[in-house]
């Protein structure tokens, strides 16, 4: 069973997180952090409340690792934009993560921000895990972000951070996630959601919106461990519900066509040979159930797998438009 950490630096966050999730985690350890615990069908998931600030941040990422094993560390919260881009409540997945107020450049003649074992300062988030959220929303922002031991309220300083960095949001615990997790080897993953603008006043914006902003991004923090937990997700393209792997590799895919705006014809099921034997037909049609009822359609059904799982399903007739003659196979 894989081990997942979930680190949340403020008492805001991780309110938000509680008000969202009652009930559902057990309190284990209060020194020197608090961690709750939490076991689902394929995966244990810890959440550590660090504090603010990359120290915390760095030894409650070694905690996860070393104590509880965890073999990926989440980070949600909330950060600072760095350009008029993006504004608050934007949510925003991090790609590269720069440590600003990190410099040994007078003695090293290294860049500013950057640690000898990088070739940036910019150090890049692992892709694979990066890619899975970029495929489950991709309407959702991706950002580099600036990340030091300061809160950022003045607006001449995020604008610098901005040009010096290519840099869109700023953090306090980012830096000390990312440089831990990778000395260990272990990926890191971040879901950032936007308490205040590049231009406004950055404390008073905090104060009034940090609660209600790091709420705003829980339900895809969710989606991303349920998805983690059933160890594969969906994507939507080119008429086919595509079933991939957590290594984004495709498991099989419902291909379909449109008949008009109420009707689509189930036209495909197919399963990569490795994956079939294993019920992912079966998983690929709930998920096609599932497009059809949210979007309010009914269907036609020209797939032989499609045919036998409706008409075995008394409760999907209100769905069928019409049957053709199968033209398919697994």
């Amino acid at each position: 069973m894989r081990k997942i950490g979930l680190i949340i630096a403020t008492l805001e966050e991780i309110q938000a997180f509680h008000n969202k999730y009652k009930n559902s985690f057990t309190e284990i350890e209060t020194k020197p952090f608090t961690i709750y615990h939490s076991i689902l069908d394929n995966l244990e998931l810890y959440i550590l409340n660090s504090g603010v600030g990359t120290i915390k941040a760095s030894i409650a990422t070694t905690i996860l690792i070393n104590n509880y094993h965890c073999d990926l560390i989440l980070n949600y919260g909330v950060v600072g934009s760095l350009t008029n881009n993006l504004n608050v409540s934007d949510i925003v997945f991090v790609d590269k993560i720069v440590h600003y107020d990190f410099d040994t450049s007078s003695i090293d003649h290294v860049k500013k921000g950057q640690y000898e074992e990088y070739d940036s300062p910019l150090i890049e988030v692992k892709q694979k895990y990066l890619n899975i959220l970029k495929n489950l929303f991709p309407k959702i922002n991706v950002a580099s972000l600036a990340s030091g031991d300061k809160f950022l309220s003045d607006n001449q300083t995020k604008q610098s951070l901005y040009h010096e960095f290519n840099t869109s949001i700023c953090d306090m615990e980012s830096a000390g996630i990312i440089l831990t997790s990778n000395i260990f080897n272990v990926p890191s993953l971040f879901i950032k959601s936007i308490s205040d603008s590049s231009n406004g006043q950055s404390n008073i914006e905090y104060e009034n919106n940090a609660s209600n902003v790091a709420l705003s991004s829980i339900d895809i923090l969710f989606k991303t461990i349920d998805t983690l937990n059933k160890e594969y997700y969906f994507i939507y393209q080119n008429n086919k519900i595509i079933l991939l792997d957590l290594d984004n590799n495709q498991i099989g895919y419902i291909g379909y066509n449109i008949i008009n705006s109420t009707v689509l014809d189930v036209v495909t099921t197919k399963v990569t040979s490795k994956y079939q034997g294993k019920g992912y037909a079966k998983i690929l049609m709930q998920e096609y159930v599932n497009y059809l009822i949210k979007n309010n359609l009914k269907t036609d059904l020209t797939c032989s797998y499609a045919i036998n799982y409706f008409l075995k399903n008394n409760d999907l007739n209100k769905l069928i438009n019409k049957v053709n003659n199968p033209s398919c196979s697994l």
